[in-house]
């Protein structure tokens, strides 16, 4: 994991209006999330959610989920098409979800 701070420093071009709110901390992690939207945007495109399966579609579609209600509408009709792509890749292959105990196959949704 990596985390980089930025603070904003008040200088003669730049007044900081609210001290209290003028550092951010930003952490970088390859730790795959399950994206907020997920079960009520990408289920019906991507099934129940599964970590197995985020990874296997990400490296499908060569992107990663959209993390808002609002990336994910624009580009609505996209996120359909990856959808059916992904679940034809789940038809077509055989990929078991080992993050279960006894690891499962991962079954189309269509």
């Amino acid at each position: 994991m990596l985390s980089l701070t930025i603070e904003i420093i008040e200088s003669d071009d730049l007044t900081v209006a609210f001290e209290n709110h003028a550092s951010a901390r930003i952490v970088f992690s390859n730790i795959v999330m399950k994206p907020a939207i997920w079960d009520q945007f990408l289920a019906p495109w991507f099934g129940a959610y599964s970590r197995v399966k985020h990874v296997v579609c990400m490296e499908i579609m060569g992107r990663p989920f959209p993390q808002t209600s609002f990336e994910f509408n624009l580009e609505r009709n996209v996120w359909r098409n990856f959808g059916w792509l992904c679940n034809n890749y789940f038809r077509d292959n055989i990929v078991m979800d080992t993050d279960v105990n006894p690891p499962v196959r991962i079954l189309p949704w269509f």
